[in-house]
């Protein structure tokens, strides 16, 4: 079999970026009713019909309107030249009309057409690509059965109605039109790939694979026949052979974007990223696709590889200038990098054209937070609508920076002012929590939240915090109560999970649930710094001092900004009569717990191990004991 052209039928649109899949609905067909295959007009109407003379048009009345009939010259017998001429003259408008868009015209004349050539297959053909562009898929099917009864050969009409039927779900319908399609020219490549397609849709891969296999036999280079090949392995789950299909299409055509575009999303899905790069940045040299280079910079961003991926953002920004999602991932990298001053230029940029981004403007007051310009922060929040989904957000954001100010009655009174706007939101209700807590109203903040919890019974951040703060109020018999009710609703909430664990170990009792709690947790969450100190504490409650050393050890790296976890590790070395390190874990513990403002009396704890540990370390009498020092060397 010789390598059939890609002209018109719809394969030549894919060129230009469309894949041939009629079962994607009326704007597949459209693309098929608009070029066809092999269709060109001869200068008469009846040019793809069959060889014969053009029939004598007997019954205008049942071919077009009267408002469209034309006025036919009197006589019996009318002249079969003239009605020819007629007919190509109607079908080159309704081409100029087609080609204008005007499918209304478009129809018109292709109906007049077929008043002077009524058996014109081609034009029964041609009047139904317009109907599918109006929609009309009834009326294009019609057209196209018409056609084919006229021409059982004409191969575009065969086309177009498998197509229509595989859009309307007629599966059995479509595939035999294809079928005929191949009985009729056996090397028809467009109806290998239309009918694997459209079995591949249908879950019937090896089918479309047995279909494909025979168009390769004997057309080795037909790329296309690759791509399908790669799509049916990749649907079955095999993604080896499909990643051999897509680069073998790859190979044949390097200038193939959907073909790279498969190739590198799968090679993304197999975890293998290096390998997609290779796959977009040939594609972008041999291409310019847009979609390639936005997978780049997605990966790049991905990998937080941000310099690289402003590289390909950039690229997409001149292509695109008023590609507003490009533009907002510009102005996270430079956030990212934190070149401030940019990301502000670039997020008023997109505001100035689009004031209604409120997403980006709550972008622009993060970044004047973040900067401690609070005035202008909070400028920037107020502008958010009650109606945006991050209006919350923003209210959160105004109480606490009015909180940084200083100013505790605005922050307040923000948050009351949210719980009238969206009394539906736990997040502004946890926000007034905080603040009480914050003021020291501990009674106050749990009075609230046991309300909250009232109206949001099965929010678990509304139960946790209420939990945690009956334990701040020493009221742990509360605390483990609440904690209890959060994981009977989730048996699976770390923090519940962490906390029953450690209060239990704390009061040394149910050791063998604490245990259970515990190492649920590390599971649900390995590398969790305080649930890694909870199973250090454990273990050193437990006596386990040299394994409680390691785990601690562990938490320390992960968080080793912790103050807790820090003093903890120094028990640990204490307990190994490690005393210089427990002394020195003490020390850096003290610093933090001064650094985070702690509760007095915590500092107070870890400064009297501090004392206490350095007169182990330099007993009183030690001094007068030691040798005489002695003087420097001259």
């Amino acid at each position: 079999m010789g390598k059939k052209l890609l002209t018109g039928s719809g394969l030549n649109q894919i060129e230009g970026g469309r894949v041939p899949h009629f079962a994607r609905g009326v704007g597949a067909l459209l693309a098929l009713g608009v070029v066809l295959i092999g269709i060109y007009w001869t200068g008469c109407a009846t040019g793809s019909r069959s060889p014969g003379p053009a029939p004598v048009v007997e019954n205008v009345d049942q071919l077009a309107p009267a408002a469209m009939r034309p006025e036919l010259p009197s006589g019996k017998n009318l002249d079969p030249e003239y009605l020819q001429s007629q007919a190509s003259y109607h079908f080159s408008l309704g081409q100029a009309h087609s080609l204008e868009g005007d499918s209304d015209k478009a129809i018109e004349e292709y109906k007049l057409a077929l008043v002077y050539d009524s058996q014109s297959a081609i034009v029964h053909t041609r009047l139904a690509g317009e109907y599918v562009k109006k929609g009309l898929l009834t009326f294009a099917i019609d057209e196209c059965k018409t056609a084919v009864g006229q021409d059982p050969k004409y191969v575009d009409a065969r086309l177009l109605l498998a197509g229509l039927y595989s859009s309307t779900r007629l599966v059995a319908e479509a595939l035999e039109q294809y079928d005929e399609v191949l009985k009729i020219d056996p090397s028809n490549s467009e109806a290998f790939v239309f009918k694997a397609s459209l079995l591949i849709d249908e879950g019937r891969e090896q089918e479309a694979i047995n279909v494909l296999n025979k168009l390769l036999a004997d057309d080795p280079d037909f790329f296309w026949g690759y791509y399908y090949l790669g799509r049916a392995y990749q649907k079955m789950g095999k993604a080896e052979p499909a990643i051999k299909a897509y680069r073998k299409a790859l190979a044949l055509k390097p200038s193939f974007p959907q073909g790279g575009l498969m190739l590198g999303v799968l090679l993304e899905e197999q975890k293998r990223p290096a390998e997609a790069i290779k796959v977009y940045e040939e594609l972008y040299k041999n291409t310019g696709d847009a979609q390639a280079v936005g997978r780049l910079a997605q990966i790049h961003i991905e990998k937080e590889d941000f310099e690289k991926a402003l590289k390909y953002l950039t690229i997409l920004e001149q292509a695109d200038e008023d590609n507003l999602n490009v533009k907002v991932k510009i102005g996270l990298i430079h956030v990212e990098k934190r070149r401030f001053d940019r990301a502000i230029d670039t997020f008023r940029a997109i505001l100035e054209k689009n004031k209604d981004a409120e997403r980006v403007r709550y972008y622009l007051a993060s970044v004047y937070e973040e900067l401690k310009r609070y005035d202008e922060a909070i400028e920037e929040f107020r502008k958010i609508s009650a109606s945006s989904a991050i209006h919350v957000d923003a209210l959160v954001h105004i109480g606490n920076l009015y909180r940084l100010k200083g100013d505790m009655a605005k922050a307040m009174a923000t948050a009351e002012n949210g719980i009238e706007t969206d009394p539906d939101s736990p997040q502004i209700h946890l926000f007034k929590a905080s603040l009480l807590e914050e003021e020291k109203r501990l009674a106050q903040a749990a009075e609230f939240l046991e309300k909250t919890r009232g109206k949001f019974p099965k929010d678990e951040k509304v139960l946790y915090y209420l939990g945690s703060i009956y334990d701040k109020m020493n009221n742990q018999e509360a605390g483990i109560k609440v904690m209890s009710d959060l994981l009977a609703l989730n048996p699976e909430n770390v923090q519940a999970l962490n906390y029953l664990g450690y209060t239990y170990v704390s009061r040394g009792e149910k050791m063998d649930l604490a245990e259970s709690y515990i190492l649920h947790a590390m599971k649900l969450r390995p590398g969790d710094g305080y649930i890694q100190d909870t199973y250090g504490f454990f273990l050193l409650r437990n006596g386990n001092v040299r394994k409680a050393t390691v785990e601690l050890e562990k938490a320390y790296k992960i968080k080793p900004d912790e103050a807790v976890i820090v003093e903890h590790l120094g028990d640990a070395y204490l307990r190994s009569n490690l005393k210089r390190k427990a002394l020195e874990k003490y020390q850096e513990a003290s610093k933090l717990m001064v650094d985070a403002k702690s509760e007095p009396e915590e500092i107070r704890k870890i400064d009297a191990k501090i004392q206490e540990l350095k007169s182990a370390l330099n007993p009183p009498g030690d001094a007068a004991k030691a040798p005489p020092r002695k003087p420097a060397k001259q």
